[in-house]
């Protein structure tokens, strides 16, 4: 720690994950030692167990004493998980992980389970955090990228070459019939079968099975017409293999046609 210290700097925020390794004592006695690192937080220093509530929150104090938070509660499952530790305000900072919490939208019901309790004020601004953190790789080969509702780990573009000989991956392969399909949904989305056929006079219902086992649209709902039409819409992997962040960042249809126009003249 006192190196990671002297490498950064006094400004870095330095966050340790202690994995349950020590009791109440030994904790109590590592927080006392890294009171003059100036850590952010300290995650997980015992073990995390609704017999441990008093202790963990007792922890906690004593940490926020030394001016550090304490974290926790990566590994709980579904929101229930989370009720008595919130209850019990065991915790500074609580950081549900996706593949233990129950997916995206379980871990939104956690979101507003913590937001009702602490208060939306206390909520961090991800795009404050992820351009800290941005500015903290730009020496690196990665960096975060903004993709759909969340975020994504990526390298950057002059590593590509070399990444490729040593991780060579399977192109996306798409006939024209399927990215004339891909292409409507993502413009007129939300959008029926029926709605694309019209546009491209020919049937798609095979063209639509292919691109929802490729995961690049998904069944948004039904429309409120007769027959309650199923709606297509593009997911985040669709974003992801056409690296843009949002759809805002496709160009527009006017753009589209000049771009058209362009290339018939030459």
């Amino acid at each position: 720690i006192e190196v990671i210290r002297d490498v950064f700097g006094p400004k870095v925020n330095i966050m340790i994950d202690c994995h349950w390794r020590f009791n109440y004592d030994a904790a109590v006695q590592l927080l006392k030692e890294c009171k003059k690192y100036n850590l952010y937080w300290l995650e997980c220093p015992i073990e995390e167990n609704i017999k441990n509530l008093s202790l963990i929150r007792k922890l906690r104090l004593k940490a926020n004493s030394f001016g550090i938070k304490l974290a926790g509660l990566e590994t709980k499952i579904l929101k229930k998980g989370f009720h008595e530790y919130v209850k019990a305000e065991t915790y500074d900072v609580m950081m549900p992980d996706i593949k233990y919490a129950g997916g995206p939208d379980e871990m939104l019901d956690i979101e507003k389970v913590l937001i009702k309790v602490f208060g939306k004020e206390n909520a961090p601004d991800l795009e404050k955090e992820v351009s800290n953190l941005n500015n903290l790789y730009k020496e690196s080969s990665f960096y975060i990228k903004p993709i759909g509702d969340g975020f994504m780990m990526v390298s950057k573009k002059d590593f590509e070459p070399y990444i490729s000989k040593l991780i060579p991956s399977k192109k996306l392969m798409l006939s024209n019939a399927a990215l004339e399909v891909l292409a409507i949904i993502a413009y007129k989305q939300p959008i029926s079968r029926i709605d694309i056929e019209t546009i491209r006079g020919v049937d798609c219902k095979g063209v639509l099975k292919n691109l929802l086992s490729k995961s690049l649209i998904k069944i948004q709902g039904r429309d409120d017409s007769i027959g309650k039409a199923l709606l297509y819409k593009t997911t985040d992997d669709y974003l992801k293999h056409f690296g843009i962040s949002n759809l805002n960042e496709m160009p527009t249809p006017d753009e589209v046609t000049e771009l058209v126009e362009s290339e018939d003249l030459s």
